[in-house]
């Protein structure tokens, strides 16, 4: 009686499923950096966005008068958000050809304030029978109270007034272009070091997915292709 079998078979089905498991391993650590990238970077001065709810916006209450905020992410510091905040003032200012601007009322940014209910598990042990006799279940309650979590928010909010010269009994006003330059320089500066960051990432995240791809050939390679035996 002869009995044939292949170890390659086994060896390369192994192989196989290492290979795939790198590959899952791979595009995991993409998805990863791709979010990484986008919680690592302080907000810069742009439009506030529907998605992320970061950068600058503003609404016209008067021929003279807005209303204007300035809200970053956690990378953002508080001096960069009151920068941008009169960095954004500025520039309607000098959209609306005015050389100056006061600001008539301001407040930070409260923290978003997140609230994770409490919830209340039971555990169930239900009657049985147990030689001849029903036995009275038991039930077990855990309790996991609620919980309150506050999420920095670096932000300004409040009011500003368009002015060309200064206004009598009060101080000299903002100089919107000299603010607005300032906050341009700023963000050349946010923007670069956003842009040092996400290149130090990708390149770091390159060579892991280098090193992955490498390791699922040379599994694939280095598995035999044919092993066959005989026994009586």
């Amino acid at each position: 009686m002869k009995a044939t079998f292949s170890l390659a078979t086994a060896v390369r089905s192994r192989a196989a499923a290492r290979s795939r498991s790198l590959v899952r391993a791979a595009v995991l650590v993409t998805a990863l950096v791709s979010v990484g990238l986008l919680s690592s970077c302080a907000t810069t001065y742009q439009p506030r966005s529907e998605g992320s709810g970061y950068g600058y916006g503003d609404f016209q209450l008067s021929a003279t008068s807005f209303q204007v905020e300035f809200v970053g992410n956690g990378n953002t510091s508080i001096d960069n958000a009151y920068k941008f905040f009169l960095t954004r003032a500025a520039d309607l200012a000098l959209a609306h050809n005015y050389k100056g601007f006061y600001i008539t009322k301001i407040q930070k940014a409260t923290p978003d304030v997140l609230f994770a209910p409490g919830y209340a598990a039971v555990v169930g042990v239900y009657p049985r029978r147990h030689w001849g006799y029903y036995h009275s279940g038991v039930a077990i309650t855990t309790y996991s109270p609620a919980t309150v979590y506050s999420v920095r928010v670096p932000g300004y909010f409040g009011q500003i007034l368009l002015v060309n010269e200064q206004i009598k009994g009060e101080p000299v006003p903002f100089d919107a272009r000299l603010i607005y330059n300032q906050g341009m320089a700023l963000k050349r500066q946010v923007d670069r070091r956003n842009t040092t960051i996400k290149a130090v990432v990708w390149i770091g995240t390159l060579a892991a997915l280098g090193l992955i791809v490498a390791s699922a050939i040379e599994t694939s390679e280095n598995a035999p292709y044919s092993f066959a035996g005989s026994g009586h």
